[in-house]
């Protein structure tokens, strides 16, 4: 049904044994690639047009990787238990410990010295995951305010230790189906 739409906004309706049971807006938007990316909704708005939607999926992308952050490194979908208040309670972790990386990050960039260098700079998340998570952890877990301080000081070296430098313009091929 969607591999048949060729037009760069057209409704698709699927009907069974002649009534409409589904209504979907379907975008090819053109990446700058020069691949053809199908967006689906149910906005039927037409003053929502295709340069709109095109901004919106790039918007989307920060939200994509951290979704891909708390499955593939914090491993939010894996559980400790059967129970539905233990599984809660590891969701609920599991996005606490990724919003506390998240803040320790913004805390290190902020804080560090301007250097003198040729590109633009950030945190390799993925290193600091696994550098940092049991150190911000604990110092979440101490009484002592200036151990704390110095777990949570000891974090943010680590970040800024761990940086790569941005390189703007990459577009990389998908490996596999949606």
């Amino acid at each position: 049904m969607l591999d048949s739409t060729i037009l760069p906004d057209q409704i698709v309706v699927r009907s069974v044994e002649g009534r409409a049971d589904l209504i979907l807006r379907v975008i090819n938007y053109v990446l700058p690639n020069g691949k053809i990316e199908k967006l689906v909704t149910n906005i039927f708005d037409e003053s929502f047009t295709v340069d709109m939607f095109g901004e919106l999926y790039e918007l989307r992308w920060g939200i994509e990787t951290c979704f891909k952050t708390l499955k593939s490194r914090l491993q939010i979908e894996n559980f400790s238990s059967a129970k539905k208040l233990l599984i809660l309670q590891d969701f609920y972790a599991s996005v606490f410990v990724y919003n506390l990386m998240m803040a320790a990050i913004w805390e290190a960039v902020e804080n560090a010295k301007p250097k003198d260098r040729k590109y633009i700079y950030k945190v390799n998340k993925n290193v600091a995951i696994g550098e940092t998570r049991d150190l911000l952890i604990a110092s979440l877990a101490t009484n002592n305010s200036r151990r704390r301080g110095v777990l949570f000081r000891c974090a943010c070296e680590v970040l800024l230790a761990n940086v790569v430098f941005v390189r703007f313009g990459r577009c990389f091929e998908c490996k596999g189906e949606a």
